[in-house]
Protein backbone atom coordinates (compact mmCIF):
# COMPACT_ATOMS: atom_id res chain seq x y z
CA UNK A 1 0.00 0.00 0.00
CA UNK A 2 2.73 2.57 0.95
CA UNK A 3 4.68 1.94 -2.50
CA UNK A 4 1.34 2.53 -4.23
CA UNK A 5 0.48 5.79 -2.64
CA UNK A 6 4.59 6.91 -3.47
CA UNK A 7 3.57 5.69 -6.98
CA UNK A 8 0.48 7.94 -7.33
CA UNK A 9 2.07 10.63 -5.81
CA UNK A 10 5.01 10.51 -8.25
CA UNK A 11 2.61 9.55 -11.28
CA UNK A 12 0.37 12.46 -10.42
CA UNK A 13 2.93 15.06 -10.89
CA UNK A 14 4.74 13.26 -13.93
CA UNK A 15 1.64 13.07 -15.95
CA UNK A 16 0.36 16.28 -15.80
CA UNK A 17 3.88 17.74 -15.86
CA UNK A 18 4.37 15.72 -19.20
CA UNK A 19 1.02 16.63 -20.49
CA UNK A 20 1.48 20.60 -19.97
CA UNK A 21 4.89 20.13 -21.83
CA UNK A 22 3.43 18.49 -24.75
CA UNK A 23 0.95 20.85 -24.90
CA UNK A 24 2.63 24.36 -24.47
CA UNK A 25 6.31 23.48 -24.21
CA UNK A 26 8.71 23.64 -20.50
CA UNK A 27 7.16 25.89 -18.12
CA UNK A 28 9.22 28.75 -16.07
CA UNK A 29 7.96 26.94 -13.13
CA UNK A 30 5.09 24.28 -11.72
CA UNK A 31 3.08 27.16 -10.43
CA UNK A 32 3.15 28.71 -14.01
CA UNK A 33 1.18 26.13 -15.59
CA UNK A 34 -1.96 26.85 -13.08
CA UNK A 35 -1.70 30.11 -15.94
CA UNK A 36 -1.82 27.26 -18.59
CA UNK A 37 -4.41 25.15 -18.56
CA UNK A 38 -8.05 25.66 -19.27
CA UNK A 39 -9.44 23.87 -16.08
CA UNK A 40 -7.21 25.78 -13.66
CA UNK A 41 -8.57 23.88 -10.86
CA UNK A 42 -6.51 20.63 -12.14
CA UNK A 43 -3.47 22.44 -11.07
CA UNK A 44 -5.26 22.42 -7.13
CA UNK A 45 -6.35 18.72 -7.16
CA UNK A 46 -3.07 17.27 -9.04
CA UNK A 47 -1.00 19.06 -6.42
CA UNK A 48 -2.77 18.20 -3.65
CA UNK A 49 -2.87 14.46 -4.89
CA UNK A 50 0.81 14.60 -4.85
CA UNK A 51 1.13 16.02 -1.89
CA UNK A 52 -1.32 13.81 0.05
CA UNK A 53 -0.16 10.48 -1.72
CA UNK A 54 3.37 11.23 -0.65
CA UNK A 55 2.57 12.38 3.35
CA UNK A 56 2.56 8.64 4.47
CA UNK A 57 4.98 7.31 2.71
CA UNK A 58 7.31 9.97 3.49
CA UNK A 59 5.84 9.56 6.81
CA UNK A 60 6.50 6.04 6.82
CA UNK A 61 10.20 6.67 5.68
CA UNK A 62 11.40 9.27 8.29
CA UNK A 63 13.08 8.84 11.53
CA UNK A 64 11.32 9.96 14.79
CA UNK A 65 13.14 12.62 15.25
CA UNK A 66 12.24 14.51 11.15
CA UNK A 67 8.52 13.63 10.43
CA UNK A 68 7.84 17.05 11.47
CA UNK A 69 10.09 18.24 8.80
CA UNK A 70 7.72 15.98 6.12
CA UNK A 71 4.50 16.83 7.81
CA UNK A 72 5.56 20.93 6.97
CA UNK A 73 6.89 20.33 4.07
CA UNK A 74 3.76 18.41 2.80
CA UNK A 75 1.90 21.59 4.63
CA UNK A 76 3.22 24.14 2.67
CA UNK A 77 2.82 22.06 -0.95
CA UNK A 78 -1.14 22.08 -0.07
CA UNK A 79 -0.77 25.75 0.59
CA UNK A 80 0.46 26.29 -2.92
CA UNK A 81 -2.52 23.96 -4.52
CA UNK A 82 -4.73 25.93 -2.32
CA UNK A 83 -3.47 29.84 -3.18
CA UNK A 84 -2.19 28.71 -6.79
CA UNK A 85 -3.11 32.61 -8.35
CA UNK A 86 0.55 33.86 -7.48
CA UNK A 87 1.05 36.09 -10.25
CA UNK A 88 -2.47 37.81 -11.11
CA UNK A 89 -4.17 37.03 -7.34
CA UNK A 90 -5.28 39.34 -4.37
CA UNK A 91 -1.68 40.02 -2.78
CA UNK A 92 -3.14 37.55 0.27
CA UNK A 93 -3.37 34.83 -2.05
CA UNK A 94 0.67 35.71 -3.45
CA UNK A 95 1.72 35.71 0.08
CA UNK A 96 0.27 32.43 0.80
CA UNK A 97 1.59 30.84 -2.48
CA UNK A 98 5.24 32.15 -1.66
CA UNK A 99 5.21 31.24 1.82
CA UNK A 100 4.25 27.79 0.86
CA UNK A 101 6.55 27.01 -1.50
CA UNK A 102 9.32 28.65 0.70
CA UNK A 103 7.59 25.91 3.47
CA UNK A 104 8.42 23.32 0.72
CA UNK A 105 11.44 23.66 -0.23
CA UNK A 106 13.12 24.63 2.97
CA UNK A 107 11.47 21.87 4.85
CA UNK A 108 11.77 18.87 1.94
CA UNK A 109 15.54 19.88 1.70
CA UNK A 110 16.19 19.86 5.70
CA UNK A 111 14.57 16.16 6.10
CA UNK A 112 16.25 14.82 3.11
CA UNK A 113 19.46 16.35 4.85
CA UNK A 114 18.65 14.63 7.85
CA UNK A 115 17.28 11.58 6.12
CA UNK A 116 19.59 10.70 3.47
CA UNK A 117 22.42 14.05 2.84
CA UNK A 118 24.19 12.31 0.04
CA UNK A 119 21.13 12.65 -2.31
CA UNK A 120 21.22 16.74 -2.31
CA UNK A 121 24.74 16.21 -4.29
CA UNK A 122 21.95 16.60 -6.97
CA UNK A 123 21.68 20.18 -6.10
CA UNK A 124 25.44 20.45 -7.80
CA UNK A 125 23.91 18.98 -11.38
CA UNK A 126 21.04 21.80 -10.80
CA UNK A 127 24.20 24.76 -9.99
CA UNK A 128 26.67 23.27 -12.59
CA UNK A 129 23.61 23.52 -14.94
CA UNK A 130 22.70 27.27 -14.05
CA UNK A 131 26.25 28.47 -14.04
CA UNK A 132 26.78 26.94 -17.61
CA UNK A 133 24.03 28.62 -18.67
CA UNK A 134 24.56 32.52 -17.98
CA UNK A 135 28.36 32.05 -18.42
CA UNK A 136 26.85 31.67 -22.35
CA UNK A 137 24.00 33.64 -21.58
CA UNK A 138 23.92 36.49 -24.04
CA UNK A 139 21.07 38.13 -22.20
CA UNK A 140 21.46 41.85 -20.78
CA UNK A 141 20.23 41.00 -17.21
CA UNK A 142 20.49 38.16 -14.73
CA UNK A 143 16.59 37.84 -14.78
CA UNK A 144 16.08 37.50 -18.33
CA UNK A 145 19.13 34.90 -18.27
CA UNK A 146 17.31 32.78 -15.06
CA UNK A 147 13.90 33.11 -16.52
CA UNK A 148 15.77 31.58 -20.28
CA UNK A 149 17.21 29.30 -18.34
CA UNK A 150 13.98 27.95 -16.67
CA UNK A 151 15.60 28.03 -13.61
CA UNK A 152 12.51 28.13 -10.82
CA UNK A 153 11.48 24.83 -12.80
CA UNK A 154 14.48 22.91 -12.87
CA UNK A 155 14.83 24.02 -8.99
CA UNK A 156 11.58 22.78 -9.03
CA UNK A 157 12.14 19.43 -10.29
CA UNK A 158 15.71 19.15 -8.08
CA UNK A 159 13.65 19.26 -5.37
CA UNK A 160 10.68 16.58 -6.25
CA UNK A 161 14.15 14.23 -7.17
CA UNK A 162 15.90 14.49 -3.87
CA UNK A 163 12.93 14.14 -1.79
CA UNK A 164 11.27 11.10 -3.38
CA UNK A 165 14.73 9.79 -3.87
CA UNK A 166 15.11 9.76 -0.88
CA UNK A 167 11.66 8.14 0.41
CA UNK A 168 12.27 5.37 -2.11
CA UNK A 169 15.75 4.38 -0.52
CA UNK A 170 14.39 5.21 2.88
CA UNK A 171 10.82 2.67 2.47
Amino acid sequence: MIYASFLASLLTLIIYMFVIIRKSGLPTSISETYYRIEHRNWFTFVILIAAFCILPVAFESSTENTRFLIFLAVAGMAVVALAPNFAKGEKSERIAHYTGASMLLVFSQFWVYYNMKWILLLWAAYLAYIIYGLVKSEEASLYDSLVRLKAMFWAEVTLILTTYTAILIRL
